[in-house]
């Protein structure tokens, strides 16, 4: 802020500068003009102004009053600009002392820069009107350390590590992920034994575009996890997980109106924040359980909307989606799960 405040007094200062100068030359240049064609116009006037002249050549007359005041603020104009030029030697040396500073902390400091950047950057926020899913372009101008920047696109990797502990007091040996559906009775062996886990499948990784394109606001968004279809021998020497979607979707805003295309979470799924698609707008709970909350409905599937917003209050949407929906058993997951009693005469 002081560096800006000085160099506008810098500019101030040479403006000024400018003026004084030029309202002395229109001073002096006219005075002289009328003074010639005084001269000019008559000729007596003129031949004792030269025969005067001539006569005080020989003795140096003084300097006339005018140019003795010009020559004084012309030193006064000198003195300044030295002024204005040490301060700007002095602004230089301070942003440079800045700028190598600035880079000591950032080397000896990378946990307190990510996590300024992080601050500054608002990671995966709403980046969107208060209703929308959209950023802003101010999210796509803002200096993000831990983004790639491609023409007017900006590339955020998205993800965390994780490493999950679980402890049951039953074994329905469901992974890390508890089937709710195959929870064993007491009366069983699996109900009577307990069960500890250790697992990083529910590590995240993958990655935010945001763009403006012919005005219209573009987030493309990709996430996956190490949940997917298990190995035959997960669990015995290499803990294989595989890789998996969760989530892969575009959303274009222009407006009014937001097109959202590609696999994300169900729109029946409770929002937290009108009707976008990024995960921290969405309430699938903060539950460690990555099968998340008992009565919880949600799906991640297939789909297409369309949102209108009439203000920054309101969006009404509708979306088109295409779940694998089943009759499975009751230790089947999917979203149709039948009582283990009735499952045989459900499924027929």
């Amino acid at each position: 802020m002081h560096v800006s405040k000085r160099r506008s007094l810098i500019k101030i200062a040479r403006e000024e500068l400018f003026l004084t100068i030029l309202i002395m030359s229109s001073i002096i240049i006219p005075s002289a003009a009328r003074a010639q064609n005084k001269a000019s116009t008559n000729p007596a006037v003129a031949q004792s102004t030269s025969s005067k002249t001539e006569a005080e050549n020989s003795t140096e007359p003084p300097v006339p009053k005018q140019i003795l005041e010009l020559r004084k603020q012309v030193a006064e104009q000198q003195r300044q600009i030295d002024e204005l030029r040490l301060i700007v030697e002095e602004q230089r040396k301070l942003v440079a002392d800045q700028s190598a500073g600035a880079g000591r902390s950032s080397a000896a400091g990378p946990t307190e820069s990510v996590a300024a950047a992080a601050s500054n950057t608002k990671p995966l926020p709403s980046a969107a009107a208060p209703t929308g899913a959209i950023a802003s372009q101010d999210y796509v101008n803002q200096d993000a350390p831990l983004s790639l920047r491609i023409g007017s696109a900006s590339i955020t990797p998205v993800g965390f590590m994780d490493f999950t502990a679980v402890f049951r007091s039953t074994n329905p040996g469901s992974g890390i992920g508890t089937n709710f559906g195959s929870i064993p009775f007491n009366n069983t062996t699996a109900g009577k034994l307990t069960e500890v886990r250790f697992s990083a499948q529910n590590s995240r990784i993958g990655f935010r575009v945001d763009a403006n394109v012919k005005d219209a606001n573009v987030i493309g968004y990709f996430e996956s996890d190490f949940l997917g279809p298990v190995p035959g021998n997960v669990a015995v020497s290499s803990n294989s997980d595989s890789n998996r979607l969760r989530l892969y979707w575009a959303d274009v805003r222009k407006g009014k109106l937001e097109f959202m295309g590609g696999q994300s979470w169900s729109m029946l799924t409770p929002n937290r924040k009108g009707l976008s698609p990024l995960p921290s707008d969405l309430f699938y709970s903060q539950n460690i359980d990555v099968n998340y909350q008992a009565g919880l409905v949600w799906s991640r599937d297939p789909q297409f909307r369309i949102i209108y917003h009439p203000n920054n209050n309101v969006a009404i949407g509708i979306s088109l989606e295409n779940p694998e929906q089943y009759i499975g058993g009751s230790a089947g997951g999917g979203v149709v799960t039948l009582p283990s009693a009735l499952a045989t005469a459900y499924a027929n």
